[in-house]
């Protein structure tokens, strides 16, 4: 009755209990002609949804019982046009009508598509736990260099070289198949870490040779890639190719992108863990702690109808995000100056940070009280786009998502100076985005400064970064 966040629901087991018992029940099978089962079907998969983002399903085993009924309803050749149908009628149903539109398959379509949002939660699962285990390799060995009193991440290279004795060796060869057998510490019988045995070669020759790769592709295949195998052998790949037959947009739409995940799991799990930091230095560990415990709140209070202590709060933790960008250097003439502080921002871009700050700007105030009535709500939008510049100096991720979002920044009203900053900060030197701009997303700039007169200086600022392009 316990979420993996904490949260209590004192009623989950016999919730879970009337889940697992209902779509048991369903067999896997729909028919369009009872339109109210289908109806409650889709609440059902809804529910199902919000309960496994929540973690209340966090097992693998819990993942397993649902996959067998939830893949059940999405294989469409388990559907009927009404009870008892058979012969030709079932025939044709399967073969063209269930993919047509009507008042019948829709209620079943509605079902079908929650059925595919419950799933790309579980392929959510499966990600994390992969990028959990090749995390753990890299992170492992910065442990094992700590072990000698070695704190300098650089330190874990030397330590390995000077540590690891003979781990090719200790690598014995079954047929074609490599059983790694060298443990970091030395000894047979553990599960070795990538790193670690790779950091024992001293060359470029031996790190990209063919018994090195040949060695990592075993451990990722083995340790990290079959950590997960929920849908091995259940004809995933077949039921959503079927699911794209179907004559509604949003079914294509969610089936190929389900496909795309499935295919790239492997590619995308590389991306995110680039992305990903092991953070080992006190600093860095003490403000990932820190984000972690205001980005909740910072949520709560976004989809919340703002009191003035609310905007106050919101307010403060938006200072403490953008204060967390920048480090004071001392230059030599002993004058402070800012720098963009890069660990810092990559955590606060993990964290959502910055979807956060666009969603709070998304919010829609009358203009004709943004002095009175929506006065803290106005010096909230002027923190955001405070934060969103800082955020970008020397961001080039956040600098395109920026960009992306550009046309519905440029309708924020009350904050045109930092507004202009914020645009300037993201086209100042990046030649790619100033030849990617839109002759009308110019024009409004334009546009508004004209409306600001005096207070459009900033703008102008913004202008002259798109037009003029530093690297040329």
């Amino acid at each position: 009755d316990t979420s993996i966040t904490g949260a209590r629901m004192e009623f989950f087991p016999e919730l879970r209990k009337w889940i697992a018992r209902y779509l048991e029940k369903t067999k896997g099978t729909m028919v369009a002609a009872n339109v109210g089962d289908n109806e409650l079907l889709g609440e059902v998969f809804r529910l199902l949804r919000y309960l496994v983002g929540f973690g209340y399903y966090s097992a693998g085993q819990d993942i397993e019982e649902l996959l067998r009924p939830l893949l059940g309803v999405l294989d469409g050749s388990n559907d009927y046009p009404f009870d008892k149908a058979g012969g030709k009628q079932l025939k044709q149903f399967q073969s063209s009508g269930r993919y047509l539109q009507s008042r019948e398959n829709k209620a079943v379509i509605d079902a079908k598509y929650r059925a595919m949002e419950v799933l790309d939660v579980f392929f959510n699962f499966g990600f994390n736990v992969r990028l959990e285990a090749l995390i753990y390799e890299f992170k492992s060995t910065c442990e094992a260099a700590g072990e000698d009193g070695n704190e300098a991440p650089v330190s874990a290279f030397q330590h390995m070289q000077g540590r690891i004795k003979g781990g090719f060796s200790s690598v014995r060869t079954r047929g074609n198949v490599t059983d790694p057998t060298y443990t970091m510490s030395g000894q047979e019988g553990g599960p070795p870490s990538i790193i670690s045995i790779l950091l024992k070669k001293c060359s470029d020759e031996d790190i990209f040779g063919s018994e090195a790769i040949d060695y990592a592709r075993y451990r990722l295949r083995e340790h990290v890639f079959k950590k997960v195998k929920l849908f091995k052998g259940k004809g995933l790949e077949k039921i959503l190719q079927d699911l794209g037959n179907y004559r509604y947009d949003k079914m294509v739409v969610k089936s190929v992108y389900l496909l795309d995940r499935y295919y790239s799991t492997h590619a995308m799990l590389f991306d995110k863990a680039i992305q990903a930091q092991v953070l080992i230095t006190p600093s860095s560990i003490d403000t990932f702690q820190r984000v972690r415990g205001l980005v909740p709140e910072l949520r709560r209070l976004t989809t919340s109808k703002l009191t003035h202590e609310m905007e106050a709060r919101m307010s403060e933790i938006i200072d403490i995000f953008t204060g967390l960008c920048s480090i004071r250097l001392r230059s030599a003439q002993h004058t402070p100056t800012e720098e963009p502080h890069a660990m810092n921002q990559k955590i606060l871009l993990n964290f959502g940070v910055v979807d956060d700050i666009f969603n709070i700007l998304d919010k829609r105030i009358d203009i004709e009280f943004i002095e009175t009535q929506y006065a803290g709500l106005r010096l909230i939008f002027k923190k955001c786009f405070m934060f969103l510049q800082v955020m970008a100096r020397g961001n080039d991720p956040v600098q395109n998502k920026i960009f992306e979002r550009m046309d519905k920044l440029l309708d924020v009203p009350g904050c045109p100076q930092e507004l202009g900053q914020c645009i300037a900060e993201v086209f100042t030197g990046n030649m790619q985005l100033c030849l990617s701009i839109k002759a009308f997303q110019v024009r409004r700039v334009v546009e508004l400064i004209a409306k600001q007169r005096e207070n459009g200086s900033d703008l102008l600022q913004a202008l002259n970064a798109i037009v003029k392009v530093e690297e040329i």
